[in-house]
């Protein structure tokens, strides 16, 4: 099952309940945080912590989880910018947009009026009925749970150079979820869930060499 953009905001209605400070630690069990760099959690803790997440929810749950990843990281590959573009997180800003050329780094490029509206157009349909949680704006996904280890090769045309910001079950039984105030950086990751799962977080040796 290939990740999808979904726009049915219904799978993250219960997340309007975890907007008040202090929402999520009453939520669940237990949670723990997670070091991580500019494109996410390192492959190796990545898959650790799929492995957990599996181990700890039955089996049906994980055939189909759901995925958010900060608007401020769209990227859209190839077409006849040739280079991945990346956008920022304002769409009025279309105009300043950033092309990532992997030999060079980030460079600033004015677009005329023809790749301006290319763009917008592109970003209007992934951004369309985004989810709004903690102040930020998420484009919403539906995938296989293992799928996340693969997140950059299976998204098309669609690229983000980080692992997702949010993810979680149907069940909503634990939550994945970059740090709210810190989603530019992206230095902290927090799982929430149940003992078990964060039992399972302690004993991954790839997992526990990144807590916080």
């Amino acid at each position: 099952m290939p990740i999808s953009r979904t726009d049915d905001l219904h799978f993250a209605s219960w997340l309007a309940d975890l907007e008040e400070p202090g929402a999520l630690d009453d939520r669940f069990e237990e949670h723990r945080r997670l070091a991580c760099g500019p494109e996410g959690l390192p492959d190796d803790a990545l898959e650790g912590l799929v492995g957990c997440l599996r181990q700890a929810t039955p089996a049906h749950l994980c055939i189909e989880v759901t995925y958010g990843q900060w608007t401020g990281r769209a990227g859209f590959w190839g077409g006849e910018f040739g280079t991945p573009v990346l956008i920022p997180d304002a769409p009025g800003r279309l105009a300043k947009a950033s092309i990532w050329a992997a030999d060079k780094g980030v460079r600033v490029a004015a677009f005329g009026a023809r790749q301006r509206a290319l763009l917008r157009q592109w970003w209007d349909d992934m951004l369309h009925n985004p989810l709004t949680f903690q102040g930020h704006d998420f484009a919403l996904f539906r995938g296989r749970l293992e799928a996340v280890t693969r997140w950059e090769s299976t998204m098309g045309r669609l690229a983000f150079r980080h692992s997702p910001d949010l993810i979680w079950p149907d069940d909503h039984s634990w939550l994945v979820a970059t740090d709210p105030g810190d989603l530019a950086a992206a230095e902290v990751v927090g799982v929430w869930g149940s003992s078990r799962l964060t039992g399972l977080l302690d004993a991954d040796p790839h997992v526990s060499s990144i807590l916080r």
